[in-house]
């Protein structure tokens, strides 16, 4: 038999890896003037220590989250440094 035919693969949860983001992140950009509102660009570590950007909205009582995404290249050459 295949080693990994019964391995249970579970796929991380997005709000759980979005959360993780936003409580370990920090500010990269923000977007006062945005034509959907104020919104920033996060950056932050799951607990396994994936980079995990998080756009999320500024300017409401309830945090909304736009979009998670994994940085990758050639859009980031880092997790905090944009591509050219």
């Amino acid at each position: 038999a295949h080693p990994y035919k019964n391995a249970l693969y579970t796929r991380p949860n997005p709000y759980t890896t979005a959360r993780e983001a936003i409580s370990r992140g920090q500010v990269l950009e923000d977007y006062p003037h945005h034509r959907r509102g104020a919104c920033c660009l996060l950056n932050g570590l799951t607990s396994e220590g994936r980079a995990i950007h998080v756009v999320c909205t500024t300017d409401h009582p309830t945090l909304v989250i736009i979009t998670v995404y994994e940085p990758s290249w050639p859009k980031w050459v880092t997790p905090t440094q944009r591509g050219k």
